[in-house]
């Protein structure tokens, strides 16, 4: 997970052992999350692919964090899911474009 800190520079912590208190995070938490589907015949592809951000009650769209997160997670799945299950799934431009960003509290504590 990533942040942007005090001073401005992006962090990183790590995950969460249970779902937080609605809006009880210290910043605006950026997760980027995928999941592998099984080929029935082929090779394995890569399914849903996300960012949730588990949100302040002040969260303001952060882009440049939003781009970096997606950077990291195109290279964490290249890296471990290796060559063949990235070019079924279209290359790691295809991938990188099919990340949904979303908040994970909405503007009354909904999803």
């Amino acid at each position: 997970m990533y942040f942007r800190g005090a001073g401005g520079a992006i962090e990183r912590t790590e995950m969460f052992k249970s779902e937080p208190t609605p809006y009880a995070v210290p910043a605006d938490l950026y997760c980027g999350s995928y999941e592998v589907t099984k080929g029935f015949l082929g090779p394995s592809r890569i399914g849903n692919i996300e960012i949730v951000i588990f949100n302040t009650r002040t969260y303001r769209p952060d882009p440049e964090l939003e781009e970096f997160v997606k950077d990291r997670l195109t290279e964490a799945i290249a890296s471990k899911e290796g060559p063949e299950v990235v070019e079924a799934s279209g290359g790691l431009a295809v991938i990188r474009s099919r990340i949904q960003v979303s908040t994970w509290w909405g503007e009354r504590g909904e999803r």
